[in-house]
């Protein structure tokens, strides 16, 4: 084996996983990547295999293998449903990790990862940008003079995902003067960036639920897209500053409306307080107050994969959906399928993650829901505008994609 392979705490240690693949293929099944591209490279068995050549020398480190390796959602199912017990995605990480060290990235991965996500103040003038870019007419100048044909597909598509209009926020009251709960939230990249009234509702709900809620001072990305970039160092430096944050915050839960910022967050090892979805705390620790508005509306649900086998939250966010008077939830087919989003891959692979996200969005048209209900914030994106296509092309099917707190501001909102 090559020098660079002998970190114990690298790829090396995974040797064992990448062994105890027996290639049976039962991975085929539920890959959503090997249903578009239908090769062995884009399959987690065939992943594995380049992952242990890798390993004992077979192979060399290079740009190429490290493409392969990055056509992947990373969305588990793989992992779920492997009967060796491989743990996929781990081994996926690690390998990810080996060949940014003999390899590298691309200057503006780094750039992104390093630059903007891993520093408040640059994601704060990133959302002050993107912001000013869609209510000052730019935005609308842009497609008028269709100066998006002249981007790359995957900046193109970036911007057609960007949410084209703030919802409304519910007028919810302030917590009881004793509140029964000092929680701190945790708004990730995507709500804090384009979806800040999805934060002014998860605050509003939680106030209403006799919550003092804190906003502690320093937080910053969880580390979740550094680590899926092999950027362990990166990922490691922001855990440790928001563990610390957290810790000295003084509160007694850390509640988050993102999936993968609560899976990310439950993985910290320093953190003293417990992390929670923000419907699994709504329904299974505060105990949810029951809403008085109705919503005559049908909606499906979308499981992602962060939260049902990241986190093994599945039933809490129906709970909260069913607790609203008038509201049909309505099962779709493949609910807990990734969407294909999965962090900026909806970026990298822009047709693949099309051809993904084309089978989940005609999966929730027929369940003839108005409304698709997700708790990632970045599924939102994704299933935003693949809805939003449906509907260009004069299909039927829902309106819109909303997070399940979302709704419930709304009914607990007044008439």
């Amino acid at each position: 084996m090559s020098d660079h392979r002998e970190d114990g705490e690298g790829l090396q240690a995974y040797y064992d996983e990448a062994l105890r693949c027996v290639r049976c293929g039962l991975c085929q099944a539920v890959c959503p990547v090997y249903a578009v591209e239908q090769s062995e490279a884009s399959v987690a068995r065939g992943k594995v295999q380049l992952a242990r050549a890798l390993l004992e020398g077979r192979l060399e480190p290079s740009p190429a293998v490290r493409e392969r390796l990055f056509l992947c959602l990373n969305c588990g199912a793989c992992t779920a449903n492997c009967p060796s017990g491989v743990n996929v995605a781990k081994l996926m990480l690690a390998t990810r990790a080996q060949l940014l060290r003999d390899v590298g990235r691309p200057a503006v991965e780094g750039l992104l990862l390093r630059q903007v996500l891993a520093n408040p103040r640059s994601l704060g003038l990133a959302g002050a940008g993107l912001a000013l870019y869609r209510r000052s007419g730019l935005r609308w100048l842009a497609h008028y003079v269709d100066a998006l044909a002249t981007l790359p597909a995957g900046l193109a598509k970036a911007e057609a995902m960007l949410p084209s209009r703030s919802r409304s926020r519910p007028r919810v009251g302030p917590a009881p003067e004793r509140p029964r709960y000092r929680v701190a939230y945790f708004a990730g990249c995507v709500t804090s960036v384009l979806y800040p009234d999805l934060a002014q509702s998860v605050v509003a709900v939680l106030r209403q639920e006799g919550c003092q809620v804190v906003l502690p001072r320093g937080l910053g990305c969880c580390g979740t897209p550094h680590r899926a970039y092999g950027d362990a160092a990166a990922a490691q430096k922001l855990a440790d500053r928001n563990t610390r944050a957290l810790n000295e915050a003084s509160v007694e839960a850390v509640v988050t409306d993102c999936a993968t910022c609560g899976a990310g967050l439950k993985d910290y090892s320093g953190l003293r307080v417990p992390v929670y979805d923000v419907s699994q705390f709504l329904v299974e620790e505060a105990g949810l107050v029951a809403p008085r508005r109705p919503l005559a509306v049908r909606v499906t649900y979308h499981d992602p994969c962060h939260l049902a086998r990241g986190q093994g939250v599945r039933e809490a966010p129906r709970r909260l959906l069913r607790a609203i008077p008038g509201l049909d939830l309505v099962e779709m087919a493949e609910a807990d399928r990734c969407c294909g989003g999965a962090g900026t891959f909806a970026l990298t692979h822009p047709e693949t993650s099309l051809r993904i996200l084309e089978r989940k969005v005609a999966n929730a048209a027929a369940t003839g829901a108005a409304i698709v209900a997700s708790g990632c914030p970045a599924c939102l994106l994704q299933i935003g505008y693949g809805l939003g296509r449906l509907a260009a092309g004069g299909q039927d099917g829902p309106r819109e994609a909303l997070h399940p707190v979302e709704l419930l501001a709304q009914a607990y909102a007044p008439p």
